[in-house]
């Protein structure tokens, strides 16, 4: 079992009556370990060769009978969520080598998604063949002018700050 924030690694050993192993004790050894770990997070995988702090937990609670455990339905959904995991892990493609390469894909993935947002909505570099819009005729001088809108992204920094109190007054 490997954990984030802080970082560490574990073998997680289960003892009781009715103790097999499967995802659901799997499960049961990510969370506890993740309490009292104070990690971010953990993750659990079958690997005979990790060499981790051994974990030893005692479990007393319910079991799945064998009619549950032993269900064709069951093995395939587990069988099916296994090749999922499997295709997930190939999807991540090659890994960055260092720090600066993963920074360097980031900006070039934001820079982007940004000029795609852009093109969207008819500015930036995605929007050279549309027309601009003309300008809006200016208030006639008896109006008092409008108060300015704040944009979405000083709305949301207000609502954040104000502990979301201050979220959609305007």
């Amino acid at each position: 079992m490997t954990c984030k924030n802080p970082n560490a690694s574990y073998r997680c050993r289960l003892e009781g009556s009715g103790v097999t192993q499967s995802d659901a004790f799997k499960l049961y050894c990510v969370v506890r370990t993740t309490k009292e770990g104070n990690h971010a997070s953990c993750a659990a995988k079958k690997d005979p060769n990790c060499a981790g702090v051994v974990k030893v937990y005692n479990y007393d609670g319910p079991t799945l009978p064998p009619k549950v455990t032993d269900d064709a339905r069951v093995r395939q959904l587990n069988e099916r969520v296994e090749r999922e995991n499997r295709a997930f892990e190939d999807k991540r493609g090659e890994q960055p080598k260092s720090l600066f390469e993963m920074g360097g894909r980031a900006y070039d993935a934001s820079k982007r998604g940004l000029q795609g947002a852009g093109a969207a909505i008819g500015i930036g570099a995605g929007a050279k063949n549309q027309q601009a819009a003309p300008p809006p005729p200016p208030p006639p001088a008896a109006q008092e002018a409008p108060k300015p809108q704040k944009n979405f992204a000083r709305r949301s920094w207000d609502c954040m700050t104000s502990w979301f109190r201050e979220c959609g007054k305007e």
